[in-house]
């Protein structure tokens, strides 16, 4: 496997004439609003460059965040409020879901890569299970009942998978 007609189309399939599996992932529709949905930032980076300055890097999951806003960390449970919210392009006073930033606190707070930050006033029930899309690239099939490493926001666990609803078929995306 070369990984022809991944980013680009490939000289060795001539009769494939369709678009590239970049192509493809990159014109997939999202089919939920994630700014309606609540606020989830998983912390991917704790930066730290010296003493007067601690913020915390990740790209917001859903939702919106703003200066001031009242936060709480999980699973530590400890809340603080959002004094900056700083970007590539500088501070800004909200941000937005899918958008790559760096939260700073008011307090100074253990946090650690994979921690989750949320609305102080929004409860994030434990669950046991959970539906979820998956891409599955492995030339061994996804096997219902088998348990699989699994990284959910930075962190590490162990996950069985159950069953599996449906397939996506990568030609026309048809769910099958």
């Amino acid at each position: 496997m070369e990984g022809d007609n991944v980013a680009s189309q490939s000289e060795s399939m001539p009769w494939y004439s369709g678009p590239t599996l970049l192509e493809v992932l990159e014109t997939v529709e999202i089919q939920r609003v994630v700014d309606a949905q609540p606020m989830r930032f998983p912390v991917q980076y704790v930066n730290r460059p010296n003493l007067d300055f601690r913020g915390y890097a990740g790209t917001l999951a859903s939702g919106r965040v703003e200066v001031g806003q009242r936060v709480k960390v999980l699973p530590s449970g400890v809340e603080s409020n959002v004094a900056r919210i700083v970007t590539f392009d500088g501070d800004r006073e909200e941000a937005f879901a899918g958008e790559a930033i760096t939260l700073v606190l008011t307090d100074e707070i253990d946090i650690s890569r994979g921690d989750l930050l949320l609305a102080a006033d929004e409860a994030l029930p434990a669950v046991q299970s959970a539906s979820v899309d998956v891409v599955w690239m492995a030339e061994q099939p996804l096997s219902p009942g088998q348990s699989y490493d699994i990284k959910i926001a930075g962190k590490k666990t162990r996950a069985r998978i159950d069953g599996i609803r449906y397939q996506v078929d990568i030609n026309n995306l048809t769910q099958r």
